[in-house]
């Protein structure tokens, strides 16, 4: 704890948004054509650019036009409690990382977008902030100063709040301070300081760090600027790209903006953390319009989707046809967060907005093109799933396909009441997620899930609009101990939905380190159950104490903590009497070195995933079962970090339980070894071919 008391000595932390700390307690969001009243967490800030704008003179943050990134992946009605509500204060830090072209590389800045600005205008709710210190450091453990730390807490399908970005930068001890909210969990990388070659040492991004957190950030891989050819930039350009955005985490959706170059299809992204990336053409709107993956380290890119024009009318139920609806459609390659880990339920989907209908109850707009895709056992016709919102109507979804247009009908909206109840309902904020299927053919369906335009109507009653099928209800509170509020599914529920606090039992939870002291740490919660993956029910973060509170429904949960490489897990039900202790303990390890053929150490190489099985392990509720559970979901994720040392040499974390087995092989550049059998607590010289 000594060191943890004294790190905040010396520490600095980068201000929001170049500095500026923005209060909009009057600032107004238009949400598929409802006007709520704020306050409403900006994210996203681009001066003098697209839905968000600063006013240089006045720092005056102008209003929103439309919100592309408001969709949500689950079924869900959200709910956030805190017990004060002051001014919602802007959580987003913009992080200046260079994008350099290939004429100017050394000085340019570009600003962060921080994509999905406002997810969910029902949740508008203050939180408390307290600091995660990070120590960076290159890989012979020497200090990194001046290193940009980012931490970024996405929406995700199970945990749809704001998005929230904070960067710090080291001291000349390589220390960052970066103040996060409590309760939430982040990814968390760093980037160096550029050298006079123009490289920078990066580290791999960290997921599940919280607030009360020591974290050491190893930099172990040291790149450039990259220069990548983007195969049909040029198409995209003449149909409106203005711009082009590098995002370094497909799933964090935190990009940076540059200007789309005048000819070509060169790009030149800066360096950032090893880990999948994506460069995204935009229109004048700041709306992605496509994009496409770029593997770690690699300056190949597949070829963009040509561009093709294409066209959506919207009718009524009465054919007649819809003026100022809002179209809007997926971008289906971002927004898979590493805090979901092995979780297989769908990502957020991020969107890109069109425009409104016209009085034809038109519009049309320029999309990737849909081909046929030849497979063995017959062609595949390529969709694109288009969504509507409009006042009055529920939200309405289609689907493009080979003839390009798309024809949407539109019902009539039948609000859906949710009633609060109970102890904390009056410092509640809800918002509506819902989930549709359309079926493009006879054989096939395509599910979407969208945030629903949520309103409070009077003390702790609030009105869902657009649903169109049926919700499930959660409960999140973010009250000074961190809190969820675990419900059962509903189907097709009745209106007024009614969720009553007091009625459900309250469980503590107090994780603590090995020797019993408060351990600040991650929580994954989920159902007791048989088979992997496992799906949470929720994720957060505990205090800086190790405390959260879990208000259950009905049945068994699982809860599982996650520090670093320590962990620990618990079942419970509305039987159990807390707190319920977790204490951690670390995750074994296998020593492997890494050689070549000649038998001498190989110095950076890397472990990946090659096979997971089970073999006749325990299919129960028990908590053995759900160990062996947990790390067939789990056990790729601690080998994401490790590197082989000067002397060829990596600890393993090997997270394996009786009944689950795991192959690896190692890798360097375009060498592999022979797939491996992970053993916990035993050794083993890997040779790379």
């Amino acid at each position: 704890m000594a060191d943890r008391a004294d790190t905040g000595a010396g520490l600095r932390e980068v201000g929001y948004v170049g500095g500026l700390r923005i209060e909009p307690s009057e600032f107004f969001a238009s949400l598929s054509g409802h006007l709520l009243a704020g306050p409403v967490q900006v994210n996203k800030i681009s001066a003098g650019f697209g839905r968000f704008a600063i006013d240089p003179a006045t720092r005056a943050v102008g209003r929103v036009d439309h919100l592309p990134d408001h969709h949500v992946n689950r079924r869900k009605v959200l709910l956030l409690c805190a017990t004060t509500v002051p001014k919602c204060v802007a959580t987003g830090a913009a992080k200046a990382v260079a994008w350099a072209s290939p004429a100017s590389i050394a000085g340019m800045r570009a600003r962060i977008i921080l994509v999905v600005g406002v997810l969910l205008a029902g949740l508008g709710v203050a939180q408390q902030r307290s600091p995660l210190f990070a120590t960076v450091t290159g890989p012979g453990g020497e200090p990194l100063a001046d290193a940009e730390v980012t931490c970024s807490s996405p929406p995700t399908s199970i945990a749809p709040w704001r998005k929230d970005v904070v960067v710090a930068r080291t001291d000349a001890r390589g220390r960052a301070r970066a103040d996060l909210i409590v309760g939430r969990a982040y990814v968390a990388w760093a980037v160096g300081e550029i050298a006079e070659t123009g490289e920078s040492w990066v580290t791999a991004p960290h997921s599940f760090v919280a607030a009360g957190r020591v974290v050491a950030l190893r930099a172990l891989d040291k790149h450039g600027p990259r220069v990548v050819v983007l195969p049909g930039l040029a198409a995209w350009r003449e149909v409106g790209g203005v711009g082009v955005r590098w995002y370094p985490d497909v799933g964090e959706c935190v990009g940076v903006d540059a200007a789309m170059p005048d000819e070509g299809n060169r790009i030149t992204v800066p360096a950032t953390p090893w880990c999948l990336g994506a460069i995204a053409v935009t229109d004048a709107n700041g709306e992605v319009m496509v994009c496409a993956t770029l593997q770690p380290g690699s300056t190949e890119v597949r070829a963009l989707g040509k561009p093709a024009a294409m066209r959506v009318t919207v009718r009524d139920r009465d054919r007649n046809l819809v003026a100022n609806a809002i179209v809007s459609y997926r971008i289906s390659t971002l927004g898979q967060s590493r805090l979901l880990a092995s979780h297989m339920t769908a990502p957020l989907p991020h969107v890109r907005v069109v425009g409104k209908t016209n009085e034809a109850g038109q519009v049309r707009f320029h999309a990737p093109e849909l081909r046929v895709i030849k497979q063995r056992f017959g062609d595949r016709q390529q969709w694109l799933l288009v969504c509507v919102d409009m006042v009055g109507f529920q939200q309405g979804a289609g689907v493009v396909g080979a003839t390009s247009t798309a024809e949407v009908l539109l019902e009539k909206d039948e609000p859906m009441q949710v009633l609060v109840r109970g102890d904390g309902a009056e410092h509640a904020s809800v918002a509506g997620v819902g989930s549709f299927s359309v079926h493009p053919s006879p054989s096939s369906h395509m599910i979407g899930r969208r945030a629903l335009p949520t309103t409070r109507s009077h003390d702790n009653n609030w009105v869902v609009r657009g649903l169109r099928s049926n919700f499930e209800p959660c409960v999140w509170m973010a009250t000074k101990r961190p809190t969820a509020v675990l419900t059962a599914s509903l189907e097709a529920p009745t209106s007024p939905v009614v969720i009553d606090l007091d009625s459900m039992p309250r469980v503590i939870i107090a994780v603590t380190d090995a020797d019993g002291g408060p351990a600040p740490s991650a929580l994954l919660v989920g159902r007791p159950a048989s088979g992997i993956p496992m799906l949470w029910e929720a994720t957060l973060a505990t205090d800086l104490s190790g405390h959260a509170q879990l208000h259950l429904g009905e049945g068994a949960y699982f809860v599982y903590a996650l520090a670093g490489q320590s962990h620990a897990l618990a079942i419970i039900d509305k039987d159990t009497v807390g707190p319920v202790k977790l204490r951690l303990a670390p995750v074994e390890t296998m020593a492997i070195r890494v050689v070549g053929p000649d038998g001498k150490p190989i110095a950076g190489a890397r472990v990946k995933g090659h096979s997971t099985s089970t073999k006749g392990g325990r299919d129960g509720n028990d908590l053995d079962s759900q160990w062996a559970r947990m790390s067939g979901t789990m056990v790729w994720h601690f080998l994401q970090l490790v590197r082989s040392d000067d002397d060829g040499r990596i600890e393993l974390p090997v997270f394996l339980r009786s009944g689950v087995a795991a192959k690896a092989t190692v890798w360097l550049a375009d060498r592999d070894s022979d797939p491996f059998q992970l053993r916990a607590g035993t050794a083993l010289d890997v040779v790379l071919k």
